[in-house]
């Protein structure tokens, strides 16, 4: 593997430098379409969801914006919160559920709908929060119905 003293760069440049089996490559970080200045991924670029990438507020936020779904409930912000609380059996402030949706938003798992009229927004699963919530239930029960099958 190639080592890193071929690299001139200068004082100042900015650039990303990506580790390969074969070598190393280097790109100037004007030319990387996944890194934005914030250090975060801009929409569509993000790496791919892990449920255990999620922090506990966000699976909870996934679980009971999709109840709400099913039980045709209003999925504002409010009933949002109130359905967490009863997964969670334990309050949560303003100040950790809607950053946890505005997390949920930036990974593309879930969207916000601007209302007219009110000052409510209504959220929704995208297709890959549904995906991922499916693929966390099937696992799920797949390790249920294994542990049944094996007493």
């Amino acid at each position: 593997k190639p080592s890193l003293d071929y690299l001139d760069l200068a004082a100042g440049d900015d650039v990303r430098l990506y580790d390969h089996p074969d070598g190393f490559e280097v790109v100037p970080a004007d030319d990387d379409p996944r890194i934005v200045t914030d250090g975060g991924w801009l929409r569509g670029t993000h790496p791919p969801h892990e449920w255990h990438q999620l922090n506990g507020i966000e699976r909870d936020l996934l679980f009971a914006i999709r109840r709400l779904e099913a039980s045709n409930d209003t999925l504002s912000g409010q009933n949002i919160a109130r359905e967490c609380e009863t997964l969670r059996d334990s309050p949560l402030s303003n100040g950790s559920i809607y950053p946890a949706l505005s997390g949920l938003i930036d990974q593309d798992l879930v969207t916000k709908h601007e209302r007219e009229n009110t000052t409510a927004n209504r959220y929704e699963l995208t297709d890959e929060g549904e995906q991922l919530l499916a693929i966390y239930v099937a696992t799920f029960e797949t390790l249920f119905e294994d542990t049944e099958a094996n007493r």
